[in-house]
């Protein structure tokens, strides 16, 4: 058996690139993006065929759907930069902010849903996000860790954001690769 490969930190190479060939998960390998191609340059194809992005309960959604609930919420961040808490259960508006918060070029910190109120503090003052989202269920939850925390930052509930349509293709995001895009606070029982 042959010995695992060790990740170079310095080597910015996909992980597939000693095999020649593209996992079978690569959307490219798949198909689905022709080679060199952009998620915006694709925004026309996208729009006139309808393909499932995300499947919730019963409800299929698509690209456009997704896209433009990722652009409200990207509407909604402080700016590029900011820290960003989402704080909510898993749901679709969870994606779409996570989504919107990238493409505002600001920092995702996801918080898991059943933190405490104590615990988001926490995360608030460590963190220093300018934004905090939560949903209808933890909306509480989060106005209690505001009044217990320091720091300040605005909350809005993902629930009442409504999308806007797509008026224009996205633009191709210029991200500084030393950027940070997440941060993960754990229980430490993680390993």
């Amino acid at each position: 058996r042959p010995a695992p490969a060790v990740a170079n930190p310095a080597d910015r190479s996909p992980r597939w690139a000693h095999t020649g060939r593209r996992p079978s998960h690569d959307v490219r390998a798949a198909g689905a993006l022709p080679e060199n191609e952009t998620l915006p340059a694709m925004t026309p194809i996208l729009k006139a065929q309808p393909k499932t992005a995300l499947i919730w309960n019963d409800e299929r959604i698509d690209y456009t759907e997704t896209l433009c609930r990722a652009q409200a919420h990207a509407r909604l961040v402080s700016g590029p930069g900011a820290r960003v808490v989402v704080f909510c259960e898993n749901h679709p508006e969870w994606i779409y902010c996570a989504y919107g918060v990238w493409a505002a070029r600001a920092t995702l910190v996801p918080v898991d849903h059943m933190a405490t109120a104590e615990e988001l503090a926490y995360v608030l003052d460590d963190c220093q996000p300018a934004d905090l989202f939560c949903s209808d269920q933890t909306r509480a939850t989060a106005e209690r860790a505001l009044a217990l925390a320091r720091h300040r930052a605005t909350l809005t509930n993902l629930q009442k954001v409504t999308p806007a349509p797509v008026t224009s293709a996205l633009e191709p995001l210029d991200v500084d690769e030393s950027a940070l895009a997440v941060i993960v606070y754990t229980s430490g029982t993680t390993g």
